[in-house]
């Protein structure tokens, strides 16, 4: 038997433009890499499942760019003492210039800088420990070069 069925690639087979490249890239790695598929035809039942979760999702997510939105521009936009002065040409460009992954940076951010607080640390001990044990080698080389005492 000839299989004749069209396959279908749950990852977009056509490359549109994405406004979240990165965010793109994160899930394509995390999902068997880009040569994972084609996977066989899905019903139209799981196809539609698919799409109601992924507006579901895709509503939920609203406000939470929303809020990323938002604390952006306050964060850049607003200045004084008591936020007294607004630059709305900079919360247009900031708004007009957002992306999924910009959007969505805080999240990742924070995670990265965590995982680089916490290298930084390790690293501090690690050249902590190879000073102690170059100490402890000098000690044990200048014994040698002194000989031995017994």
């Amino acid at each position: 038997m000839k299989a004749t069925a069209k396959t279908l690639k749950l990852v977009q087979t056509t490359q549109k433009k994405s406004s979240a490249p990165r965010l793109r890239a994160g899930i394509i790695k995390g999902t068997l890499g880009k040569d994972a598929g084609p996977y066989p035809k899905v019903s139209a039942e799981v196809q539609r499942a698919i799409d109601r979760k992924a507006r579901i999702l895709a509503d939920a997510a609203f406000d939470v760019i929303r809020e990323s939105l938002v604390r952006q521009v306050g964060n850049r936009c607003f200045t004084g003492r008591h936020y007294e002065n607004f630059h709305a040409e900079v919360a247009l460009e900031i708004v007009g210039g957002a992306t999924l992954d910009s959007a969505l940076a805080p999240l990742m951010r924070h995670e990265l800088e965590w995982a680089a607080q916490t290298a930084d640390f390790l690293l501090e001990r690690a050249r902590k420990c190879r000073d102690e044990i170059a100490g402890e080698l000098r000690r044990f080389n200048r014994t040698s070069d002194e000989g031995s005492a017994a």
